[in-house]
């Protein structure tokens, strides 16, 4: 078995939690073989070689979307991006990579494994 496929065979759940300002800082989240979703966003597919697809059930949402390395840096960032959005990841190196989406209200924070 693929270290993808181990990392995203059983579901992972967490707890919704809002701070003092109502922004939700963690979701419930559901992890299956193709696809990772919280709340409203989606990330598909999971794992990827080519291009991962962002998507949101909300509408009008525009989202500051954040993509990590496994070292913490910044590969690139997009401001007032609306959903969905596909996002090439040719030139991306195998490996996992964390996702965060931000808006006034609300951030979830996701990993997807490029292929």
């Amino acid at each position: 078995m693929s270290v993808a496929n181990a990392l995203l065979k059983r579901p992972r759940y967490a707890s919704l939690n809002e701070d003092e300002r109502g922004v939700t800082n963690k979701n419930s989240v559901v992890a299956n073989k193709n696809n990772i979703s919280a709340n409203n966003i989606s990330i598909y597919p999971n794992p990827a070689s080519s291009s991962v697809s962002f998507t949101s059930n909300k509408s009008n949402c525009l989202y500051q979307i954040s993509i990590y390395n496994i070292d913490g840096q910044l590969i690139q960032q997009f401001n007032n991006q609306p959903l969905p959005y596909n996002y090439n990841i040719n030139n991306l190196e195998t490996g996992l990579y964390n996702v965060i989406f931000t808006n006034k209200n609300e951030s979830h924070n996701f990993k997807f494994i490029k292929e």
